[in-house]
């Protein structure tokens, strides 16, 4: 080799390219647009689901509801309601009329004694002046992730369990 005007000891090779430069980056830029497109078909049907901290959360705030509604019910010493549409999932208070959605994936159940009242999908926990309650266990799921919320029926205490798999 000949050394160089620089005096190093490589040689230039000035004015040549490799014509397969240019197919490389078209390959990358059409694996991309490949993988662009792919992913725009599916992004749709990728749902979030609901975090168990966050499914966590939202029973607490039912029961936070509940509680004001009883605690308003021994106040004005006359009946409160709290209404849930398991089909629409949604929490009504009686005593503020504060309305709490639940997003698609997360399911409700609910067990309670004939007091309380049952119109199809919509369930009453009613609590009376005194503080009892018609008894309610109402279940959060996602999943195989579930948060129950108990309410006694003599003592009208609103308690949070679960966080359980099934």
């Amino acid at each position: 080799m000949a050394p160089n005007a620089d005096g190093g000891g490589r040689t230039r090779r000035t004015g040549t390219s490799d014509p397969r430069r240019g197919i490389v980056l078209l390959d990358v830029v059409l694996a991309m647009a490949v993988l662009a497109m792919v992913a725009a078909l599916v992004w749709p049907m990728m749902r979030p689901s609901t975090s168990p901290s966050r499914q966590r959360a939202y029973a607490e705030e039912i029961a936070t509801l509940m509680r004001a509604d009883r605690l308003a019910a021994r106040r004005i010493g006359s009946p409160v309601a709290t209404r849930i549409d398991l089909a629409r999932r949604v929490v009504v208070s009686g005593a503020r009329g504060r309305t709490l959605r639940l997003p698609r994936d997360v399911d409700l159940e609910a067990v309670s004694t004939a007091a309380c009242g049952r119109d199809g999908d919509v369930v009453e926990l009613r609590f009376a002046a005194d503080g009892r309650s018609c008894g309610l266990r109402l279940a959060l799921s996602t999943g195989s992730r579930r948060q129950s919320i108990e309410v006694d029926w003599l003592t009208g205490a609103v308690d949070v369990t679960g966080g359980r798999r099934d």
